[in-house]
């Protein structure tokens, strides 16, 4: 019989194929943007900007009570890490060389 627990056990699957739902629109709509003639420096700047505009709110209320004060040093630190990481990775994934 169709209970909660194997509806529980289809969770895992059910998540597995929304993230690959949405990463295979976001791969088309990404292809298409590209040969439309977006620039690719600005598709990645609009990604950051927009994972940037989304994320900050929700790590900000999330982590505000246990989150250190907002320093230079750290401020320095959350820089080269998002230039880096994030960015880097994105620009040698676009730019094939």
């Amino acid at each position: 019989m169709w209970g909660m627990a194997r509806i529980d056990e289809w969770k895992p699957v059910i998540a597995m194929l929304v993230f690959d739902l949405i990463s295979a629109v976001t791969t088309a709509l990404i292809k298409a943007a590209l040969e439309e003639g977006l620039d690719r420096l600005v598709l990645i700047t609009l990604r950051q900007l927009v994972a940037t505009v989304f994320l900050s709110p929700i790590a900000f209320f999330k982590e505000r009570s246990t989150r250190p004060k907002l320093t230079l040093e750290i401020l320095v630190y959350l820089f080269f890490s998002a230039a880096l990481g994030a960015a880097l990775s994105q620009y040698t994934f676009f730019f094939p060389f």
